[in-house]
């Protein structure tokens, strides 16, 4: 995508970014039973697939293995994004996961991950997914709300933090 596109007008463009509104408890598992970063990813796959999110979940967990190595997606402090662009979603989706122990991502910072935010999204949707991923990288910038996150002990606390932090950075 050229400079032109991005700043082109697009219905993407106007949508707000509000993470509660992607999100749903029902995409949300805590904790996160596996041991290394593909399992967790698989894991948390085959949440969006219980929840009917997903087409095709071959080609879902596909998309992301070939993303991660390109770059990991272990961005520091204790959070990992991974994600991918593929046409077996009509709209963005995201899973949520709380890893049990510090699972390796090879995060930049190289310490193991506990929070796995996952996002799916068409591959059209370019602008919405680069937003979602600020969204979420913002929230994560704030020690009260990370450690807020990090401490949290079921699917529904996980959730009202991501829905207090909306609520207040709206």
């Amino acid at each position: 995508m050229g400079l032109g596109e991005l700043w082109a007008p697009s219905p993407q463009r106007c949508l707000p970014v509000a993470l509660g509104d992607i999100l749903t408890s029902d995409r949300i598992k805590v904790p996160l039973v596996g041991a290394t970063s593909q399992d967790v990813v698989r894991e948390l796959v085959d949440l969006l697939v219980e929840s009917g999110d997903l087409r095709d979940r071959d080609e879902v967990l596909a998309a992301i293995v070939s993303r991660e190595q390109t770059r990991s997606t272990g961005v520091g402090g204790g959070l990992a994004i991974p994600h991918a662009k593929t046409s077996q979603v009509s709209d963005l989706i995201m899973a949520v996961g709380m890893c049990a122990t510090p699972v390796d991502f090879h995060s930049i910072d190289g310490l193991g991950v506990r929070l796995v935010v996952m996002l799916i999204s068409p591959e059209e949707m370019t602008l919405r997914h680069i937003r979602v991923l600020r969204r979420v990288t913002g929230m994560m910038g704030l020690s009260s709300v990370r450690g807020q996150l990090l401490e949290a002990q079921s699917a529904d606390a996980l959730y009202d933090v991501i829905r207090q932090y909306e609520a207040t950075a709206a």
